[in-house]
């Protein structure tokens, strides 16, 4: 995809700015890079910044000019040295603006927006589109959802939305200005199943004449939040369950009314029981209503819909008891071309799903997938809404990682949990019978939930490490040589054991040390060229050369670079301790570390053997901080348990949950509602718009509760910088 262009915007500060951010996100999202600097006047007046805003115009390969009622002094400066350089600019002019200056001086056109009534969502992608077409750049569907994820907890959601106005930065990395709403077709016909048979109708005011309404749930509970300025604002969620008005009419049709259903991303306790429901629920429908129905099941996720060949449909003798089975009877995949970093690529796939639900004659799509699959739903739904087609998209939260934002938790996470504890508590006999160090590896490409209810649910694990914390391998080996010589001590003053030591890591398969650069070429811990490299990528040790906050001193920055292993000149005993400022400094660059979409495997394996290799070679080494001959021959051993977690049977409470979810999906869908994940929130079962759920990737919150909890189970320090 071409992606040589750039457009340095200008603008009178503080008019339209929320417009104009938008339209940044939508040449972003096409592969253009954009200058617009929104900082306080105060700032840019300095001679710094002018000579920023030069440099910044020498490389653009436009002006985006955007004409407000007025024009600035800054914004006229920058006019006069785009001519200068003669530089193409591009007008735009907004409603009620002033006319486009001058056009004769220097290579120019206009995009008119002066009849527009309102600057919306939609006026931002037609000005990013003409703006595309002057640049002479193709133009790609805009898929909808940030790059990144703006945000990492409900929360954090909830506050945003509850101000006067949302914050321009969120805006810019692609939230909606306001709160969304899940979408409803038009219900044009009555439910043929009572209500006696399939449970109370949502929309149905039994006492009130039976008159219909929607009803919705308040998305805060707490005091925080209160109901005034969630209801001002809109921000509910539409309750779940069976309504009395449907969509989908699957009368006098000479075939069978047909729904799909594909599982993406990897295999989850619970899996089997959501499809059941939803098969269930389906023939419910057809018995009641007198009509045939057909749930196609798309083999191996979304790769089933770039395949030519008609998945067969299920049948009750194929799902004949398999609800309480481990894996997925359809199979399951991660997500391929739907999330290749070429939007062409991307583009290209998406069509030709659409074009399979079309030629297959789907009129529901059920998802059942991660963060991942959320975001792939929801971009489908938005082609299948430009190809003009009666087909609905419905997805249903399935991750061990607990990760999807607005759910109480996933499907199968009680289940990953209780197996991983019976885990701990057999290789803490194998670690305590022949005494040394085990490392357990766990579930967590971007969060830690897995770990850390594991943590401390088992009660026996001496340190857990995160991805939504950052630690060194310095401070790690610091605590845990400490607390094991303070066990081997501890054991010869209770006269039961001689001098002996053992203990137990926990870590999810995304949590990499911040200072791994120091370890990455050693002999020792043998990493590949590929572990290397992907470890590389995540660190994203670029930060620390190009955008470190301006704020940084230089002294500081040079303490960093040399205690991340960024600069190594003077080796490694000449590190320094970080104060407590550099130390922020090192978590506010920590929160830039993500994966996206699943760990690659590469990662995965480099933060192991980073922890356990440095662990093994500091026993064998460090003579100053262990004296005792004892620890030369002492031993670390690691196991990845993931594949036999996933593969375990559902606990009863994940069949009963995947079993409401499916179900509760079935109502929604054949109501009219689309492009929403079904979920648990709160103390009800409500339908989330697909465009909330993509808004973030839900993470641990490292000064909550919960994780303080699991701090003070294991004794760990709080900091590991």
């Amino acid at each position: 995809m071409p992606g040589s262009k750039s457009v340095f915007v200008s603008y009178h500060f503080h008019q339209d700015e929320m417009f104009i951010a938008r339209v940044r996100y939508f040449l972003l999202k096409q592969g253009i890079s954009v200058y617009f600097y929104a900082e306080s006047p105060i700032i840019i007046a300095s001679q710094g910044w002018r000579i920023e805003i030069g440099r910044k115009l020498t490389e653009a390969s436009a002006l985006l000019f955007f004409c407000g009622s007025k024009f600035g002094d800054t914004q006229m400066s920058e006019l006069q040295e785009a001519r200068s350089l003669g530089k193409p600019i591009i007008f735009v002019e907004l409603p009620g603006g002033q006319r486009a200056p001058d056009l004769q001086s220097c290579p120019a056109c206009v995009i008119d927006l002066k009849n527009k009534t309102a600057l919306d969502e939609n006026v931002a992608s037609i000005c990013a589109k003409q703006c595309c077409f002057h640049l002479k750049q193709p133009w790609i569907t805009e898929d909808d959802i940030p790059d990144g994820y703006p945000f990492d907890y409900e929360k954090a959601i909830i506050d945003a939305y509850l101000k006067d106005k949302i914050d321009l930065n969120f805006v810019s990395q692609g939230c909606p200005e306001k709160w969304p709403r899940v979408k409803r077709k038009d219900p044009s016909f009555a439910n043929p199943v009572s209500a006696d048979e399939i449970g109370r109708y949502r929309d149905v005011d039994d006492g009130n004449n039976h008159e219909t309404k929607d009803p919705e749930v308040f998305v805060a509970a707490i005091s925080d939040f209160p109901p005034e300025g969630l209801r001002r604002r809109g921000m509910v969620l539409s309750l779940a369950g069976p309504r009395s008005q449907l969509h989908f009419n699957p009368y006098d049709r000479p075939n069978p009314f047909r729904v799909g259903v594909l599982v993406s991303g990897g295999i989850a306790p619970g899996t089997n029981a959501v499809i059941s429901a939803l098969f269930q629920r389906h023939n419910l429908y057809a018995a009641k209503g007198g009509y045939r129905v057909q749930v196609l099941g798309y083999y191996d996720g979304f790769q089933g819909l770039l395949s030519p060949v008609q998945p067969p449909p299920l049948d009750s003798h194929i799902l004949e008891g398999t609800f309480n089975q481990a894996g997925s009877i359809i199979g399951t995949s991660r997500l391929p071309a739907f999330v290749d970093d070429d939007r062409k690529v991307r583009d290209d796939a998406l069509q030709e799903a659409v074009t399979k639900l079309i030629v297959d004659d789907v009129k529901i799509l059920y998802v059942i997938g991660g963060d991942g699959s959320m975001r792939a739903a929801h971009v489908l739904c938005k082609r299948i809404d430009e190809a003009r087609r009666d087909i609905s998209v419905v997805a249903i939260p399935k991750t061990m990682d607990n990760d999807v934002l607005w759910g109480w938790q996933t499907f199968g996470f009680e289940s990953a949990v209780e197996k991983a504890n019976e885990i701990i508590h057999q290789l803490h006999v194998e670690a305590e019978s022949n005494p040394r160090l085990g490392i357990l590896q766990l579930f967590g490409s971007d969060s830690g939930y897995v770990v850390t209810h594991a943590a401390l649910a088992s009660g026996l694990c001496d340190l857990f490490l995160i991805p939504e914390v950052p630690f060194s391998m310095r401070r790690v080996w610091e605590y845990v040589s400490g607390k094991l010589q303070n066990n081997a001590m501890e054991s010869i003053d209770h006269g039961s054991h001689a001098y002996r030591s053992h203990g137990l890591i926990l870590m999810a398969e995304a949590a990499v040390p911040v200072d791994a650069s120091w370890y990455l070429d050693s002999r020792d811990l043998a990493l590949t060229d590929d572990e290397k490299s992907e470890a590389r990528q995540y660190l994203r040790l670029e930060y620390w050369d190009n955008q470190t906050p301006l704020k940084l001193p230089e002294d500081s920055k040079r303490r960093i670079r040399k205690y991340l292993g960024v600069d190594q000149e003077g080796g490694f005993e000449s590190v320094p301790t970080l104060d407590r400022a550099e130390k922020g400094y090192v978590r506010e660059y920590a929160r830039f570390l993500r994966t996206k979409g699943q760990t690659p495997d590469g990662l995965r394996s480099a933060g192991l053997k980073l922890v356990s290799g440095v662990l093994q070679e500091r026993f064998r080494k460090d003579t100053g901080r262990l004296p005792v001959d004892y620890w030369r021959d002492f031993r670390v051993f690691t196991n990845e348990p993931r594949h036999a977690i996933r593969a375990v049977a559902p606990t009863s409470s994940d069949i009963l949950f995947g079993h409401r979810l499916g179900t509760l999906a079935v109502d929604g869908a054949m109501a009219g509602y689309t492009d929403f994940m079904i979920s648990q929130w709160l103390t009800e079962y409500v339908m989330v718009p697909l465009r909330l759920v993509d808004l973030g990737r839900k993470r641990v919150p490292e000064k909550g509760i919960f994780y303080r909890s699991a701090l003070a189970s294991t004794g760990q320090p709080a900091d590991l910088i």
